[in-house]
């Protein structure tokens, strides 16, 4: 049976002022490769965290990191695992676990001493917002860990904005996407892989 209950603000103001340090240290560290915008969504973005009190899950927040500017292309793993790197080498040394990277998200854990119970959490999303005729699209960057970089469906798409000076065309996330469909009758998805 679930305990849920509400994280207050006055409680949660901390842990969130302390992932904002970290996110600004990261964006400092990797300042010199590409930049990236924030944004807390969720529900931490509504003042609205809860938590199970009988589980040793703790409450966590989410994160979009939207990369704005690479100056140089890289491909979406390679921005994953740059942002991991700078989050371990920031968030080591103030008591979080290494980063658990999954398919979508980045998680940075708070646990307790005896590492048994998480305190707090975060998921952080590397996404990409494209803007187009049809309005803003949010594409999330995420690596199918079961293929290699030369098979069709592996990251190998660039984060570059097709705007800067001196970068090739690249194929757009939809384009791909009806590529795949045509190709491969598989479903249109939103995510940069």
């Amino acid at each position: 049976m679930y305990h849920y209950e509400y994280v207050s603000q006055a409680k949660a103001e901390p842990y969130r002022n302390e992932f904002i340090g970290i996110i600004h240290k990261v964006q400092n560290k990797l300042r010199p490769h590409f930049t990236f915008q924030y944004r807390f969504i969720g529900s931490s973005s509504r003042d609205m965290i809860t938590f199970d009190s009988k589980t040793n899950k703790g409450f966590d927040f989410d994160v979009d990191l939207d990369v704005t500017n690479t100056g140089k292309q890289y491909t979406a793993k390679e921005i994953k695992q740059a942002v991991i790197s700078a989050i371990n080498d920031i968030a080591g040394p103030m008591g979080f676990a290494p980063c658990k990277d999954s398919t979508r998200v980045i998680t940075l854990k708070k646990k307790d001493h005896q590492g048994s119970k998480i305190e707090y959490s975060c998921d952080f999303a590397i996404v990409r917002t494209s803007v187009g005729e049809a309005g803003s699209e949010r594409e999330y960057v995420h690596f199918h860990k079961k293929h290699d970089d030369k098979r069709p469906n592996s990251v190998i798409i660039s984060i570059d904005r097709p705007e800067l000076p001196g970068i090739g065309q690249k194929k757009t996330v939809r384009q791909e996407n009806e590529e795949n469909i045509h190709n491969n009758h598989a479903k249109p998805h939103r995510s940069i892989s």
